[in-house]
């Protein structure tokens, strides 16, 4: 067997470590951007986007790799280079107009929650 597996466990356990950053900014954007009536309906939302962009790599990776076999190793590797730079390029053009655009704050705060000023925590002394 071949060493093919230990660029899928690396690449894999990145998106673990990266996914609590991605459920902790949830909060911090509906805490900072939502009135207390519309929080929870903003959260939930959100969170159903991390599932649904899983489902849609899932279903354009499957496309993608339709019908190519182990047998012809120089086009599934062909195929998983032009997977992952198009993929790279949707990714990059949507985030980085957000860049841009999202603002730290809304001028006129939604709630008492975003009034506030964030406690700052110190994990290491």
């Amino acid at each position: 067997m071949d060493n093919t597996f230990w660029p899928i466990l690396l690449g894999n356990s990145l998106i673990s470590c990266a996914f609590p950053i991605f459920t902790t900014a949830i909060t911090l954007i509906a805490n900072k951007w939502c009135a207390d009536t519309e929080r929870e309906m903003v959260i939930a939302f959100c969170c159903i986007g991390i599932p649904a962009g899983n489902l849609v790599a899932f279903i354009w990776t499957g496309f993608a790799f339709a019908g190519l076999t182990q047998k012809d190793p120089d086009k599934v590797f062909s195929t998983l280079r032009t997977e992952i730079f198009g993929m790279n390029i949707l990714i990059s053009s949507i985030s980085i107009p957000l860049i841009f655009i999202i603002r730290d704050k809304p001028e006129n705060p939604p709630s008492k929650v975003a009034t506030k000023e964030p406690v700052e925590k110190k994990f290491l002394l």
